[in-house]
């Protein structure tokens, strides 16, 4: 069942996180993920991420791969996503 998220987190630099962001474009893709950053206005450096995927499973996959956990920190991510699933009723 396809989800949607919010994920949230705060990085080091909102313009090398969105480098790095937008550089991972193509995985989402393939995993048939589709994902929109944001930032706070009083503080850009606090990052949303809105987007849907096929299902909990892809999504959780996505978080649980080395390589992706790498690329966060290459990006400057410096405290714990905050992951919120939610589903149309």
């Amino acid at each position: 069942m396809a989800v949607t998220f919010v994920v949230n987190y705060e990085v080091k630099d909102f313009n090398i996180w969105k480098e790095r962001f937008e550089s991972n474009s193509e995985n989402r893709d393939k995993a048939g993920i589709k994902a929109t950053p944001y930032r706070e206005i009083q503080d850009s450096n606090k990052v949303y991420v809105i987007g849907q995927a096929p299902s909990v499973e892809i999504l959780q996959g996505m978080f649980g791969n080395p390589k992706f956990v790498e690329l966060m920190k290459q990006a400057g991510v410096i405290s714990e996503p905050n992951v919120v699933l939610l589903q149309n009723s």
